[in-house]
């Protein structure tokens, strides 16, 4: 235990292996604080060293420049592979920039070079922090992923979750602590924010990189403990919670898993409902995701149900030509177009493009407007289909019974209908009717050479 306690910083005993270039036997965290300590440390530094011919012209007020430097030997800086720590920022930044460029096969192969090292110090150097293993091996899979080398990808992540899942176990945790929920129950209410988010950070990188690889189920194992991290150190009921159970809901509608993906974003909305109420701009997220994914399930009255809602809500907290109001009205009107409806559907099709227009004023052939527009084109030409269609049939209704036809049509019905009301209420306005029409009864006759009898 006291040759662990050696390797701390001087000034904040914070666990590094970077020292004193000249005894070795003081270690810093950083050059900073090797400055701070050298007023004194350099007596006892002096006085480590082995007598050379120059010591004699040296006075205790003359300073020495021990800082190490970055082209130093590794035997003069660090008590292990100095290259590592020297070049991990350089490594680094070059296979992002090969990934970058589209060379992604020079960028795996240079991650693969460089991971290997530094999992070898790793596995070597029980005070080495498990996010820098993360970082170099999430750079790598990426690189892997965009060279398609998928098995390759899912074989490295696979790794570093074994690595993570041992830390606690096999090196000095320091702030990392341990990344299983169940060990780290010891830590509520002492893990800073900051340490609980890189956490948090690394399970949920890791679960989008598996579902890139196609494994969906270590992908959902990963935000699985994602989620519980959160409920074990901030509770259930709170809104870290609640983004927690949303993320889960996309995460399975992507993967199709309906029923999950619905209990997902049905916890996140009671969440949200018990902290801001039924009308809060947060809860027609959920129900917009609710709509989505009943609609999915030809669940056509609820997707409805949670559409109008989510439409409602926004509406009320933004103006109704703003774009989440048009994705709900897109949303209906393909709901709407599911159900046959479509003179409906058109109707929510055109306030949509109609708010999408507006807002993209400036940009006329965006992809978003050549959707919707061909998408009412295809509803016009159904809805004429139908109306053709149901003259068709009326027409041929009408050959069998005259209350089909054209003249009965229901307009010319109405219409009589009405007349029938105002002649009631009226009888005045009917007896002048009466007489004009005999005025005119007389002149049809008197072209025709006939007098009509008068009675």
């Amino acid at each position: 235990m006291q040759e662990e306690s050696k390797f701390l910083c001087a000034i904040c005993k914070k666990p590094t292996l970077m020292c004193c270039s000249a005894c070795k036997n003081v270690f810093y965290c950083s050059e900073a604080h090797q400055i701070q300590h050298w007023e004194s440390h350099m007596h006892e530094c002096a006085y480590s060293e082995p007598p050379s011919t120059d010591s004699s012209h040296l006075t205790p007020n003359e300073t020495f420049d021990i800082r190490p430097e970055i082209d130093s030997a590794p035997e003069n800086s660090l008590i292990a592979d100095e290259e590592i720590y020297k070049t991990k920022y350089k490594s680094r930044r070059e296979i992002t920039v090969l990934i970058a460029s589209g060379k992604s096969a020079q960028a795996a192969n240079k991650g693969r070079v460089h991971f290997n090292k530094v999992l070898t110090e790793y596995e070597r150097n029980r005070f080495f922090d498990i996010y820098d293993l993360l970082a170099d091996g999430v750079i790598l899979a990426k690189a892997y992923l965009t060279s398609g080398e998928l098995n390759q990808a899912r074989q490295i992540l696979l790794t570093l979750v074994q690595k993570m899942m041992s830390h606690a176990g096999s090196h000095e945790a320091g702030h990392s602590g341990s990344f299983r929920p169940d060990e780290s129950k010891g830590e509520k209410g002492t893990l800073a924010y900051e340490e609980l988010k890189a956490k948090c950070s690394a399970y949920s990188t890791l679960g989008t990189l598996f579902s890139t690889c196609g494994d969906n189920l270590n992908g959902e194992k990963m935000y699985v403990q994602y989620c519980k991290l959160i409920i074990l150190h901030l509770g259930p009921a709170s809104l870290e919670a609640s983004n927690c159970y949303f993320m889960m809901g996309l995460f399975y509608q992507e993967q199709k898993l309906l029923e999950k993906s619905i209990a997902a974003f049905k916890k996140s909305e009671d969440i949200r409902i018990e902290v801001f109420g039924e009308n809060h701009e947060s809860i027609s997220d959920c129900e917009y995701n609710l709509g989505l994914l009943f609609k999915r399930k030809e669940n056509w009255y609820k997707a409805n149900v949670c559409l109008q809602k989510a439409l409602n809500i926004r509406i009320r907290h933004s103006s109704e030509g703003s774009l989440p109001v048009a994705q709900v009205y897109e949303a209906l009107g393909s709901l709407y177009m599911h159900t046959k409806d479509f003179k409906v559907a058109y109707e929510k099709l055109t306030a949509c493009y109609n708010i999408r227009k507006n807002l993209l004023k400036h940009c006329p052939n965006h992809e978003d407007l050549s959707r919707i527009t061909t998408l009412l084109s295809s509803l016009s030409n159904k809805i004429e289909e139908e109306t053709k269609k149901d003259q068709q049939r009326r027409a041929e209704l009408s050959m069998f019974n005259p209350m089909f036809s054209p003249e009965n049509s229901p307009q010319q019905l109405h219409f009589l209908h009405l007349q029938n009301d105002e002649e009631v209420k009226n009888p005045a306005s009917s007896i002048r009717t009466s007489a004009k029409f005999q005025d005119k009864t007389e002149d049809s006759f008197q072209w025709l050479g006939e007098t009509p009898e008068k009675k």
